[in-house]
């Protein structure tokens, strides 16, 4: 059993290694975007960082894995879904669209992310495009987790298109709100931006008939 002071303890620990974390993603990011993938090494991203070779290797395997931020995305959304169910136990539950936009909003909070780092990731990507594949693989593997989560949210079998559909529609609407987010002069929240795609969304789907919403596949 832990005491408070053991899991304060832990807390600040937690945040530093995430700290560290990002500050290896941010400075590989901008480092690929001046000089290419291939123009500097892991030593340079260390010493910028202030961390050993060792340290680097804990986090990431590779540079593209510090780039993509790879390796933790499992993770961030465990700890934003403890976060939105705990919410939802105090509240009541939202809908799956909702659930997830939140979802994404505390999840850019939580690592302070800003449109001056987001712009650092596109343009890491724009200077080394293979670095998409990569990217896209590792939406995939995201995709299919957040349908899983929502599908056991919602009591849906794991194949039930609506818990697709929810994933789906919940990402065109976060990249519309990242897109403006990175946008050159942009002022804005993340989550305002996110709250106006979702009304946008909401204002072209008339509401579902109650036959739609009670048997899908018909």
């Amino acid at each position: 059993m832990h005491s408070m002071s053991d899991s304060a303890v832990m807390s600040v620990r937690d945040r530093r290694m995430e700290q560290t974390r990002r500050s290896i993603t941010n400075v590989t990011r901008a480092m690929t975007a001046e000089h290419g993938l291939h123009g500097f090494t892991v030593d340079q991203v260390c010493d910028e960082v202030g961390v050993s070779r060792r340290t680097f290797f804990n986090y990431f395997r590779t540079k593209e894995d510090a780039i993509v931020g790879a390796d933790n995305a499992a993770v961030e959304i465990e700890e934003a879904v403890a976060f939105l169910d705990a919410r939802d136990a105090e509240r009541g539950a939202t809908s799956p669209v909702d659930y997830l936009a939140e979802l994404a909003i505390h999840q850019v909070s939580a690592i302070g992310l800003t449109p001056q780092q987001a712009a650092g990731f596109i343009a890491a990507l724009e200077k080394e495009p293979q670095l998409l594949e990569r990217l896209m693989k590792s939406g995939s593997e995201r995709e299919r987790e957040l349908t899983g989560l929502v599908a056991a949210r919602e009591g849906f079998e794991p194949a039930d298109v609506r818990a697709q559909a929810a994933v789906a529609i919940a990402n065109s609407v976060i990249r519309i709100a990242m897109g403006r987010f990175v946008a050159p002069g942009n002022t804005r929240s993340f989550d305002s931006l996110l709250g106006d795609a979702l009304v946008a969304a909401r204002a072209v789907f008339p509401p579902a008939a109650p036959s739609s919403a009670n048997n899908p596949g018909a």
